[in-house]
């Protein structure tokens, strides 16, 4: 298995194993038929405004089998939440 930086042409099978892992993940947790719903087109809007929105405080990592199939993926950048306040 092979870590590295996402690249554009990824959005596809990333939006992929995206919705994939919901159904698999959620399933019993959430409605079925939510569930159902969820497709890699639908997710493939998010990801494009995530690619789009990429800069020095983000990153976005897939991790890519020998064969070059994407089976996951790791987004992450600064906190968004407040971390002046009094837990």
């Amino acid at each position: 298995m092979k870590i590295r930086e996402a690249k554009l042409a990824d959005i596809n099978a990333i939006s992929y194993v995206h919705a994939e892992s919901w159904k698999t993940t959620y399933r019993g947790l959430l409605a079925d038929e939510y569930l159902n719903k969820i497709t890699a087109e639908g997710r493939r809007s998010q990801w494009v405004r995530i690619f789009e929105s990429l800069n020095t405080d983000k990153c976005l990592f897939v991790a890519e089998e020998k064969d070059g199939s994407i089976v996951g993926f790791a987004n992450g950048g600064p906190c968004r939440w407040r971390t002046d306040h009094k837990s």
